[in-house]
């Protein structure tokens, strides 16, 4: 990412389709097909979508892009080069300060990855809840004929035609434990 001459990624997200037998396509099978980077650079905007930097700092980073436009077009004349040379070394120190600007102000307003995504400890219903749901999975695939969903049975879960030693409750998930990603 550069916060003074990164180009602008245009999204345009199409949803899956609706599909009463399998609503879970709708987030699965979205599409970024149209997505595409405009050409023109374009310095970082604060995160209410205002300018992060006046209309002269803009006008500088423009003025910067424009030169070097001109010192890498092989049609440029010596001329044309030398001159706008000299205009990005009068550049660098201003734009030197404002990619500082712009890096002070990721790191104030950029989320922390690890906190926000990283691990954490489960608390006890959270533990409760996945040792649960590994019984269910360890039930089901130990002996998948005796093992019955929660619902399925008058019993609401329990294991049926078992044997006395398989004879216990299956773990039972109620409909507000649905944050697990199975």
């Amino acid at each position: 990412m550069n916060y003074l001459f990164g180009p602008v990624l245009e999204l345009d997200v199409t949803p899956g389709p609706d599909d009463p037998q399998h609503p879970e396509r709708k987030q699965r099978e979205i599409k970024y097909t149209l997505c595409s980077f405009e050409s023109d650079p374009t310095p970082i905007i604060s995160v209410t979508g205002e300018d992060l930097f006046t209309d002269d700092e803009r006008d500088m980073i423009s003025d910067y892009f424009n030169a070097k436009k001109v010192i890498t077009d092989p049609k440029s004349s010596a001329k044309k080069k030398d001159e706008a040379t000299a205009k990005c070394k009068s550049l660098v120190e201003p734009l030197k300060a404002m990619m500082q600007k712009a890096l002070d102000y990721t790191k104030e307003n950029a989320v922390d990855i690890v906190k926000e995504f990283g691990y954490h400890e489960p608390d006890e219903r959270k533990r409760a809840r996945m040792e649960r749901w590994i019984d269910i999975v360890v039930n089901k695939l130990q002996n998948p004929q005796t093992y019955t969903e929660a619902g399925n049975t008058p019993a609401q879960g329990t294991v049926v035609n078992a044997t006395p030693e398989q004879t216990t409750e299956a773990p039972v998930m109620n409909d507000t434990d649905d944050d697990l990603p199975f």
